[in-house]
């Protein structure tokens, strides 16, 4: 058994396993591999590769560079018997012990208990969360500008001051940019009450893969971020917006915290301990490879 970084003739191997395991395109990982200058590892058993995943650096938190293990996926015929686990176990131990953060994004709510037997703990939130435009209740005018990654990552960083959050490195922002619809998404809401990841759009929805409030907005009224997306729906003239967005604690009781609705676990990390502040923004991870 051995666990090794692939060869470049076995990254087609890779790529098809994981587009059959998560139906991604073909094209949208052939991007994110080498926009983000990944890295293929894989577990071999005597000739034979059974699980891979793909590890690239996404940018960094509290000044230590966050690495994503990404795709994580098993051949179906070598699933059962522990193979991703191991090769998860020994990526995570490799990254931390490199002084780095080791993240993954569990691709559904029952993973994060697997994840978790695996050396992870939680540690970045979102909120998931959707507006109609029937639902604007005030009448708001919102006109849109395109922005470039830098000037993105900019106000990201200004609007997200408070909160802690995963700074993206600008390769990663460039890749986000160039995967969000005709290249053109990352978006600028009025002359800075908000910025937006336009992800998809059809005649009837979109969807905003972020959507972070301007604070000084967001202290007027805690709906904001909903009416935003309204007036969005309103202005791109479809019936529904979803979004992404930072979440909170609503309140703690005996029982524990509970979090505002719509809020899930994005991702879980390992090679650091992240204090949640029960007075702030939970903390932030964003963009929708998860």
């Amino acid at each position: 058994m051995l666990i090794r970084p692939i060869e470049d003739h076995e990254y087609e191997e890779l790529r098809q396993v994981w587009c059959d395991t998560f139906g991604d395109d073909p094209v949208f990982v052939d991007e994110l591999y080498y926009a983000m200058h990944a890295h293929g590892l894989t577990f071999e058993n005597e000739g034979v590769l059974h699980s891979f995943l793909t590890l690239f650096q996404a940018g960094t938190f509290q000044g230590k560079p966050v690495l994503v293990s990404y795709g994580i996926c098993t051949k179906p015929e070598s699933r059962g018997k522990g193979y991703g686990g191991e090769l998860v176990d020994a990526i995570r131990q490799k990254v931390n012990e490199a002084g780095a953060i080791s993240v993954v994004c569990p691709a559904e709510a029952s993973l994060v208990e697997f994840y978790m037997q695996h050396g992870y703990q939680i540690g970045y939130y979102a909120k998931n969360d959707d507006a109609e435009a029937a639902e604007l209740d005030v009448p708001i005018e919102l006109r849109v500008s395109m922005l470039t990654a830098a000037e993105y990552n900019r106000f990201r960083e200004a609007f997200l001051l408070e909160v802690p959050h995963v700074t993206y490195d600008e390769e990663f922002l460039e890749f986000i940019r160039r995967d969000s619809v005709n290249g053109q998404g990352l978006l600028l809401v009025n002359d800075g009450d908000a910025i937006c990841a336009l992800n998809y759009g059809t005649d009837e929805e979109m969807g905003f893969s972020e959507l972070i409030v301007n604070p000084a907005l967001a202290e007027v009224t805690s709906e904001i971020g909903g009416q935003i997306a309204a007036g969005l729906a309103k202005m791109f003239d479809v019936e529904k917006c979803y979004f992404r967005s930072p979440t909170y604690i609503v309140y703690t009781d005996e029982g524990g915290d509970h979090l505002s609705n719509g809020s899930y676990v994005q991702t879980m990390v390992s090679g650091i301990d992240i204090d949640i502040d029960e007075a702030a923004m939970l903390p932030y991870y964003g963009f929708p490879i998860d």
